[in-house]
């Protein structure tokens, strides 16, 4: 699992996945003109994407971590305001698997910050977002599998499934970016380097090395 959260094809795939679905459902949502919030959240969603594997590609560490937070900010508010709202299809059929998914989120958000609370590695944490990650797509399969069964709906199950692939493949785009940035981590440690001294002498980045 290591290998594939910091392997450059499935990272790739992820983001191009995330963004073409999203770009998908924005359309989607458009055309019913009635979710048009659902077009917003999802444009930004792909944009939010996109600046992260470019900023990846740069090497700009700061805005990486910035815009992970976003990302996991517009995933707790979305998880909440489904939450909140009770009269949302699918929460009164099987609240259980909205409150499985809102608390991973959560979690996840909150271990963003856990994770980048200091310049060490955090291997279990980049482990428990991975752990996380895999429990919150078998939740949106097995949800978008009960909507296909209790709504009849074209349009509301075409967009289910849609966000049943979109957003874990969003989660799997920031826990690679975590992954990577947890192995340059480990990488200078076993390295040398520590806060106090900083980087050994002749130290090559990972970057570098390309």
């Amino acid at each position: 699992m290591k290998k594939l959260f910091t392997n450059d094809k499935f990272f790739l795939a992820m983001v191009l996945v995330s963004i073409l679905l999203c770009i998908a459902n924005a359309i989607i949502a458009i055309v019913a003109s009635t979710y048009i919030s659902v077009a917003l959240l999802a444009i930004g969603y792909a944009a939010l994407c996109l600046v992260l594997y470019t900023s990846y590609k740069n090497h700009n560490k700061n805005v990486m971590k910035g815009i992970i937070g976003a990302l996991l900010m517009l995933l707790v508010v979305n998880a909440a305001k489904f939450i909140l709202n009770l009269s949302t299809p699918g929460w009164t059929e099987y609240p259980a698997l909205a409150i499985i998914s809102a608390a991973v989120i959560a979690f996840i958000f909150i271990n963003h910050f856990v994770i980048n609370s200091n310049r060490s590695a955090s291997p279990v944490n980049i482990m428990l977002n991975k752990i996380a990650l895999t429990l919150y797509a078998i939740v949106s399969i097995v949800w978008s599998v009960l909507d296909a069964v209790y709504f009849g709906g074209a349009l509301y199950i075409v967009l289910s499934f849609i966000c049943a692939v979109s957003i874990p493949c969003i989660i799997a785009v920031i826990v690679c970016v975590e992954s990577r940035l947890d192995a340059y981590r480990l990488d200078r440690e076993e390295a040398g380097w520590t806060e106090e001294t900083g980087y050994p002498e002749g130290y090559v980045h990972e970057y570098q090395k390309k």
